[in-house]
Formats: structure tokens, sequence, C-alpha cells
């Protein structure tokens, strides 16, 4: 469509422009990406700024660019003229964003299994991809740019999907990323310390985890609801803020219109019962913790809202046998467990080990890093949690991007005080794992905690392969495989 028609449809402004005319045949926003008929828009980001990048795109042939003027924010005219560009998709579908510290990859895999239960085709997009059913869509960032958020949406409407379940995160909302999608529901599952590098403290992180519930959820629709966390005190917060919005409550505390508890826990699956105001179900589960109850809970409250029968919640639960890097069981015949986990939070670090202290009966391994250039504060922090809940860690590198990875692995040692007994520093993570698992006799719980699913490490801007799954089973295979008899 032509520049003015696109700029009206993203209802900005038109006045001042000398190529209103002009024929645009799609939109970038790095300038490698350019193609001749593009519009360019520039925009800041956290290392580079696009502005420095206008001549460059014109070069590649951009038929024209949006820039800064007056203060005008272009990741703000990104996301409408994304939108716009492919003629609001989220306006055709039914949009639940899930946001929050830790549990919202977990709670998009219960609600995508129960939503596929209840007859749904439905699209997720969050930190371990997008895709609907088995078939993937690129993505980079737990929650895709604005541009590149809007083609994934308008793709998986072509597709006939229904309903879409997306990890929202806090970058996401404060960089204008989901400005523009329309979502019906919203679900708020915690809020603890994390990303402070970006946000400074956590009322700022709140404040951007609370938009997608008073700027994202569309209340204008007769169908809208929130579900909300009534156990995490900031989730108190939102509750009394949305007091006239229709909002479901869930934890394990009185007053929840969704409760949940744990009836049994072993090693290989736990029993939950989950209460509804008029009725109650018992599901079990290979995705063992408190936090796992929470993360079914959320899921089951979002259902709830949406009217979908208790019995298709329990058989959407039960059918989840594993999300990817989450509780994930490594087993090539070991006499001893091996958990791969994204735990990168101390409170995920916390509850991950509470909840293998809980079931497990021999000692408790740990692997674990802290990524670079990121909140520093978490780091001792997650080291005395180690020192408390791990009978012995191996402190290695997680992605230290341009930071020092000894300076990293320092600062998480710190937080172990002076007992050098119960820790060591092994800074090849490959190095680490094996060293971890050669020390695990049976009974013992290996836990490789941190990366969870990712495939690559960042070191200095390198992407160099590595999925600690993989090289787990690896280390394994060798050690266990039995030897074929002659």
């Amino acid at each position: 469509m032509k520049l003015g028609e696109l700029l009206k449809k993203a209802d900005l402004p038109t006045s001042g422009s000398s190529e209103l005319t002009q024929e645009i045949s799609g939109i970038a926003y790095h300038s490698k990406n350019v193609k001749p008929g593009d519009l360019f828009v520039a925009i800041r980001g956290l290392k580079t700024d696009g502005h420095q990048f206008i001549s460059k795109a014109r070069s590649l042939g951009a038929s024209a660019v949006v820039e800064e003027v007056d203060g005008m924010d272009t990741r703000m005219a990104l996301a409408r003229l994304s939108a716009a560009f492919f003629d609001f998709p989220s306006h055709k579908l039914r949009v639940i964003g899930i946001t929050g510290t830790n549990g919202k990859t977990s709670t998009s895999y219960f609600l995508e299994s129960i939503l596929k239960e209840s007859g749904s085709l439905v699209g997720l997009i969050g930190t371990t991809g997008a895709r609907v059913g088995i078939s993937p869509f690129p993505a980079i960032l737990t929650t895709p740019e604005s541009y590149d958020l809007q083609q994934i949406l308008a793709q998986m409407e072509q597709l006939g999907v229904d309903t879409i379940v997306m990890e929202v995160s806090s970058h996401a909302l404060e960089l204008h990323r989901v400005a523009e999608t329309r979502f019906r529901g919203g679900i708020f599952t915690n809020l603890t310390h994390d990303h402070l590098d970006f946000h400074k403290d956590m009322d700022a992180y709140f404040s951007a985890k609370k938009k997608l519930f008073l700027d994202g959820v569309d209340w204008k629709s007769s169908d809208s609801f929130a579900v909300i966390n009534g156990d995490d005190p900031r989730g108190l917060t939102i509750l009394s803020e949305l007091r006239d919005k229709p909002c479901v409550r869930y934890g394990m505390n009185s007053g929840s219109d969704v409760r949940g508890e744990i009836v049994r826990m072993r090693e290989e699956e736990m029993e939950v019962e989950i209460a509804f105001p008029k009725n109650k179900i018992r599901c079990t589960s290979k995705m063992l913790g408190d936090f796992n109850l929470y993360n079914m809970m959320a899921a089951a409250a979002s259902a709830y809202a949406l009217g979908i029968d208790q019995d298709v919640v329990r058989t959407g639960i039960q059918k989840l046998r594993s999300v990817p890097g989450r509780f994930e069981r490594i087993d090539c015949g070991q006499p001893f467990r091996v958990i791969v986990d994204f735990a990168h939070t101390p409170d995920g670090l916390l509850k991950l080990l509470q909840t293998v202290r809980r079931v497990g009966k021999g000692r408790v391994l740990l692997a674990f890093g802290c990524p670079g250039e990121r909140d520093q504060t978490k780091r001792p922090i997650m080291g005395e949690i180690a020192s408390r809940l791990a009978d012995y860690s191996v402190i290695t590198t997680d992605d230290p991007h341009g930071e020092s990875p000894e300076a990293i692995a320092e600062q998480v040692d710190e937080g172990f005080g002076n007992d050098r007994s119960k820790r060591e520093t092994v800074l090849d993570r490959r190095n680490a794992i094996e060293k971890i698992i050669d020390m695990a006799q049976p009974g013992d719980w290996v836990v490789l905690a941190g990366r969870g699913h990712e495939t690559h490490q960042d070191l200095g801007g390198r992407k160099i392969p590595i999925d600690d799954r993989q090289v787990a089973r690896d280390v394994l295979v060798t050690r266990f495989t039995p030897s074929p008899s002659i």
C-alpha cells in the first residue's frame, strides 16, 4: 500500500511527509533486513541506535524512513505500523498474554494443552519459540519485536489458529513490542527478583508488568478476563486495581476462586487437587513441585474464565508430559536422577532445589551460573541459596555476553561465604556438567540449572553451540550404556 494509506491506517500523522505516494512493500527496523520498497523505522536499541543506519537503509532501497522528530517514539510507531500493515491480526484472534517473573513458559504449555483438548487450534509464542502444534516459526526473543510479532500473528491467523497463548516479558511491555496487540486475557504468575539491570528497582519492574492488564487487555470486549496469583503480594495489588474487571484469583490460600494443593508427591509424579467454585478435580503430573502446581492453577483458572469444562482441564493437564528445559529429566539408565531446568533467578533456583530436596533421598549436586551484562545483584543471592540447599555446587559459565566469566563466577561465589568445602568453579560448562555427573552416586540428584532449553551460549558475541540436555546425555551414555554382549 502507499505510505499515506499506511500512516492513516496506523493512526499516525501524515503532514510534513513528501513521500506519501511511495509504495510500501514491507517494513524493516534493522538496516541489514531492508529490501527495495521497504519502510525503514529507526528505533533506539539497548546497544545501537537505528538512526545511525538511515543512510544505509536508503542505499539498500528503502522507500521511506520513520525517525524520531519532536519526541515521537518510533518504537510505538513501529508497533502501530506493523499492526496496520498486517491488518490488525490480533483483532481476529483470542490472544492470552502471560506475564510474571517465573512460570510463564510452563503455564503457557499447560494452557495450550487444555485449549487443544477443548478443540481449539492454538498458537504458542514464548521463550522456547513460536509454533502451531509442532510447526515452528522463527522467534529470537521471549516476546518478539512488534513487527515480527504482528507477522507471526498474521501467519497463524491464516493457518486457522483461533487462540494465541503468549508469554509477555517486562521488556516487551516497556519497549512497546506488544503495543497494538489486543489481548482478550492476561495472566499474572508472580514477581520476584530479576531484570533490575533494566528496570532499576522492583517498583519499576512491577509497573512494566502491570501494563499488560492496564493497557493490553481489551476490557471493552465482553469475554475479556484477568487471572491473577492471589498468593503473591503484587498480585493482590493488581486485583485491587482491577476490582471492577472480571478477574479470577488463584492460589493455595483462602479467598482464591481456584485453589490447589499437592495431595502426594513422589520422584516420578505428583497428584494434585484443584478446586473451582462449584467442584474440584484431581490430576497427576510428571511436573513436580509447588511452583508447577501454581502453573497448573494459572492454566486451570484461565480455562475456568473461558468456560472450559473441568474434565477437559484435567485431561489437558495430564496429557502434558514435559516442558523443554523445565524440570526435564535426562535418563540414560544411570542409577541417579539428572534434571535440567531454566531456573535463572533466585526464586526459581530456590523453588527448584526445595522441590528436589522434598522428593529426593540422596545428595543434591548442582551446576549453575549467572548470565553476563544482566542484573549483578542476584549473583551472590543465588550463590547463598545454592550453599544452603545443594550438597555440592559447581559454579560455571552461563551466557557471559561481553562480561568476564571469571568475574561473574566470583560474584556468585561470594554468596557461599568462607566455607570452600561445598563448591568449586569450573568455567567451561561442558567440563562442569561432566564434573558434577561424575560425582553422582546411586540415589543422588544432579541439577543443571540456568539454561534449560537453550542451545547456544553467547561468549563475547560468538554463539557457541551447547545444550545442557545433550551434554548430559553424551556424558551419561559413555558411562552407563551397557557394552554389547559378545
